[in-house]
């Protein structure tokens, strides 16, 4: 028996007072329970509702009304001298919270059956006892019980399909949809009503929003009964709640698993501030911490907290969630991490920047001693092998400040590892031909790179008499490095010939190549006449691109920017230039906060660009496709996606109800992680995460999205939708670019196999469904495209002899008759009469077109040769109606008798020629006809129908 079970979880984000309608038997278990309605529910106006069955308290404030192919959400808070009315008030009320404080959001099935049947199951012996006057007229003193159940089931609310509720082992609600043979997973559509939100989450749960509560439903997760997955996912148009899901067969389970994120924290205060992906899909996540509890894992490379305002943190996680490892890293000061570099030997390096005197650089490091005084800070780099075990550490700097407002790091290809930040100190530079070998006043830049055996290679200043900081810093394949921040130096800045030479502003962007041995190859500024920034970089190929934030009115965007024009007073920025220096495009990105800020980047394989960032707008962020169209509160972090034009595929909020900050990305494949800081203590992680609830004032956050272009919408299968059984036919759909391989599933007992845009279908002997769906290179699944297919069965006839003649038994549209295998020529009658010995069958054609053969039949002595060859007699047509036609060669006499020598006709004189003789009267059987003629006689057989 086939059948699938449909779980989606249920709970209040949101607990509130309910009003007390019963007196209750104590429920010790603590559990949800559905209690039946012998009554009690009324609407307003104190009508019944017979189509409610049962009440689930879910939370304090939160009941659920379940009825046939409906459920009911009622919010409901006591207002202190306000009547709370009715809980099932007629119309739910999407604008505002009514006097009462009541709010109901309701859920249809649509096209249920209004009469499915309710079981219920597992009584419990907790009772609810009514005394309402309307329930027992009769006698107002006994009330009415109302037993508990933890689990119901509606029968067949829509054909062969079976609505299921009950109480997981965690005590959370759940609702299945049984689906039998002959169910289709497509007849389930539930319509929201009244939900102030209604979207799909980045995990694919569905979360619906009200003003006094919410509601998530896990997204689906699908098995087989091996448990072996098969794909599915919600599909929301509108207000309408559907499954998308790829073909199974046997028995299959659609079971709600969310994808995995994580808070990450203790009791203080933790920060993201970096991330990297290494190799093999390891995720390295680095910040700052002030929690000395939750944090280290067992045999880290520091297990305990160093003592100071906050120590820096590296963790490694697996694309499923898992945290692998976690160490501090610090002394007894002030340690930030603030980078993170993977390559492609198995070195992961750690970059950031201390005021610990101690903790941080390994024996025989570059530099073991901080340099500067105690109130200063030196930047500091570390390298750790992938289990966590640290290489060697060293400091960097000099006497005076060293990255403390800003530093960012990455690796090359080939091991090393680049440093970059804002210096006051002196004396940093070295190498050869390096690009600027002293300070040019104020604070400047520094970039150093180290092989990767920890020894500094070289460093050069970068800056003018202003202030420089650095933030994005990227190597492409040939190892030359791109740096970017922001200047207020008027000089030593561009390169000439750049694509702007001066500065615009009181404080510019800018972007730098310089070669692997540390010589600029060119820079330029970029900005308005206002403020603006560059906070990250990306390179990839010959594009290199910059994000930050802009408050500059022009000098930002390009033609058929994304963003002509700047929103508000600040926005997000977002800008291409060639490996050369070259603009190639530009747009502004914001809504109508007046703090959006780009701050992580990533370019993929096939040019897609990705920005990461923080949101104080609660408008023109989201993409109303995005994973969070809806603003959670204060500041979001967001996510975006770019097509190699610049132009926004999606976008989408992350957050929850109270601030979320930092917003940095890292990419992997088609797997982003994005990560940052929150406040909010929910909307961040999932149940299964590694961290699911807020420990701290701020905890930093982790999580994974999954994007992968799946192919479009298949088109039609084209194809005959019936066969005969047996019968191959060739099954085809238009070809999806995106599609890397297709999956078909067969009707029951058919063979053919393919996994392109085609098959070659045998049917078996029953019909069903031919289904077929799409996977691109990524993962990602189409939508699946059915043709139900008829396969009628091959006739089977069977042989009658009677004196000599073979009939069909029954009657078909086409017969073929055939003598020892071989086809007789012009026998296509249901009658034959058999001149010749040998095994006779016979093929027919139904109406459907179908064809089948009979068993053979042998047939001996039944054959009547001429008397004298040569007579030159032919008789036809044999088996005959009406006309039988005579051709003699000479002239003669012609008699006809049955086959018991019986005179059936008078002898009838014929000439050479042609003669036709009437033989309708005759009765339907076999005669022998006999010719007597100039050359002797001749015996004929032939058959009267």
């Amino acid at each position: 028996m086939k059948w699938i079970s449909i779980l989606l979880s249920l709970w209040a984000a949101i607990p509130l007072c309910a009003k007390n309608l019963a007196a209750k038997q104590q429920n010790s278990q603590k559990e949800l329970l559905f209690v039946e309605n012998k009554g009690q529910i009324r609407d307003q106006y104190h009508q019944p509702r017979p189509d409610i069955q049962y009440r689930i308290a879910a939370t304090e404030g939160l009941n659920i009304f379940l009825g046939r192919g409906t459920l009911h959400y009622v919010w409901a808070k006591t207002i202190p001298g306000a009547e709370a009315g009715s809980l099932l008030a007629d119309e739910p009320n999407p604008q505002a919270i009514p006097a009462a404080a009541l709010y109901r959001v309701d859920v249809s099935l649509l096209g249920a059956n209004p009469h499915a049947r309710a079981i219920s199951e597992d009584a419990q012996n907790y009772r609810e006892h009514y005394f309402q006057p309307w329930i027992n007229t009769a006698n107002a003193n006994s009330g009415v019980t109302a037993r508990a159940y933890t689990k119901i089931t509606y029968k067949e609310v829509y054909p062969h399909i079976d609505w299921v509720f009950y109480t997981n082992d965690k005590g959370q609600l759940e609702h299945d949809f049984v689906i039998r043979p002959g169910g289709r997973v497509q007849d389930i559509r539930l319509q929201y009503s009244g939900a102030t939100a209604l979207y799909l989450r980045p995990d694919g749960s569905l979360h619906m929003q009200s003003p006094m509560g919410s509601i998530t439903e896990k997204a689906p997760y699908s098995y087989d009964e091996k448990g072996k997955m098969v794909p599915s996912h919600y599909v929301l148009e509108g207000n309408t709640l559907s499954f998308g899901m790829a073909p199974y067969s046997g028995n299959l389970t659609i079971d709600p698993v969310l994808e995995w994120g994580s808070y990450f924290g203790g009791a203080g205060n933790e920060e993201a501030f970096a991330l990297a992906a290494d190799k093999d899909g390891y995720i390295y996540m680095a910040g700052s911490t002030a929690s000395t509890d939750n944090i280290a894992s067992t045999g880290a490379h520091q297990t305990s907290y160093g003592l100071g305002n906050s120590d820096a943190y590296i963790s490694k996680w697996t694309k499923e969630g898992a945290l692998l490892w976690s160490s501090y890293y610090g002394g007894s000061n002030i340690d930030v991490a603030k980078g993170l570099g993977c390559d492609s030997l198995g070195h992961i390096y750690l970059g950031g920047y201390t005021n610990s005197a101690g903790g941080i650089a390994s024996p025989g490091s570059f530099q073991e001693l901080k340099k500067g005084t105690a109130n200063s800070y030196d930047a500091f780099v570390v390298q750790f092998d992938t289990s966590g075990q640290r290489k060697w550490a060293s400091y960097f700097g000099g006497t005076n400040n060293d990255a403390q407002t800003s530093f960012t790091l990455t690796s090359t290809p080939s091991g090393h590892v680049i440093l970059a930040g804002n210096t006051q100190s002196t004396g940093l530079a070295s190498g050869a031909g390096i690009h600027q070998s002293s300070p040019g006043g104020g604070i400047d830049v520094f970039l150093a790179q180290y092989n990767p055996d920890g020894n500094l290679l070289w460093c050069t200043y970068y800056g003018g008499t202003g202030t420089e900081q650095a933030y994005g810093l990227a190597a492409d394949t040939a190892g030359n490095i791109y740096l970017s921040g922001w200047t207020q130096s008027t000089g030593a800045i561009a390169s000439p010939g750049s694509h702007q030479n001066t500065l615009s502003g009181g404080r510019d962007a800018y972007l730098a190549q310089f070669t692997p041995n540390g010589q600029r190859t060119w820079a330029t500024y970029f900005g308005g006449v206002e403020i603006d920034e560059a906070r990250c970089l990306a390179v990839k190929g010959n594009l290199v691109v910059i994000g930050g934030y802009s408050s500059s009115s022009q000098g930002i965007t390009k033609a058929n920017a994304h963003q002509p024009n700047l929103y508000n007073l600040a926005d997000a920025m977002l800008a291409g230039f060639t490996t050369e220096g070259n603009q190639l495009w530009g747009t502004y990105y914001g809504g109508s906060g007046v703090e959006d800020c780009i701050l992580g980047l990533a370019i993929d394989d096939a040019g897609y660009i990705y920005a990461s960032g923080n949101a104080h707008a609660a408008d023109g962020i989201a993409s109303s496709d995005g994973l969070q169209p809806v603003f959670g509160g204060a500041y979001d972090c967001f996510l975006i996606k770019f097509n190699p034009e610049a132009q926004r595929v999606w976008a989408t909020y992350y957050g929850g109800s109270s601030a979320e900050q930092q917003g940095i990305m890292t990419l992997h494949k088609t797997d982003i992680y994005l990560a940052g800081k929150t406040f909010s203590a929910s909307g961040i992680a999932t149940a299964n995460g590694h961290q699911n609830l807020l420990a701290g004032g701020n905890d930093a956050f982790l999580v994974r999205i999954h994007d992968c272009t799946p192919p479009g919408t298949l088109s039609a299968l084209s194809g005959p939708e019936a066969l005969c059984a047996g019968q191959t036919a060739l099954y085809s759909l238009v070809a999806d670019s995106l599609a890397q391989q297709y999956f078909w599933q067969i009707p029951g007992g058919g063979q053919g196999a393919s996994d392109s845009n085609s098959i070659a279908l045998q049917a078996g002997t029953e019909g069903g469904q031919l289904q077929v769906y799409a996977r691109s290179a990524c993962g990602g699944l189409s939508d699946t495209q059915s043709l139900d297919i008829t396969v009628w069965p091959l006739p089977t006839p069977e042989i009658q002899e009677n004196n000599g003649v073979l009939t069909a038994a029954q009657t078909y549209t086409g017969y073929q008759w055939y003598r020892d295998g071989a086809e007789i020529e012009g026998a296509d009658s249901a009658i034959l009469l058999p001149t010749t010995s040998g095994y006779y069958s016979l093929e027919v054609t139904d109406a459907n077109g179908c064809s089948g053969q009979s068993d053979s039949i042998w047939v001996k002595g039944l054959s009547i040769d001429n008397s004298w060859p040569g007579t030159g007699l032919s008789l036809y047509p044999n088996p005959v109606q009406a006309i039988l036609y005579v051709r003699p060669a000479t002239a003669g006499v012609l008699t006809v008798n049955d086959i018991a020598g019986r005179t059936a006709m008078q002898p009838v004189p014929v000439k050479p020629g042609s003669l036709s003789i009437p033989v309708q009267a005759l009765p339907a059987g076999i005669y022998i006809v006999t010719f007597a003629g100039e050359k002797g006689h001749s015996l004929f057989k032939i058959v009267k129908q």
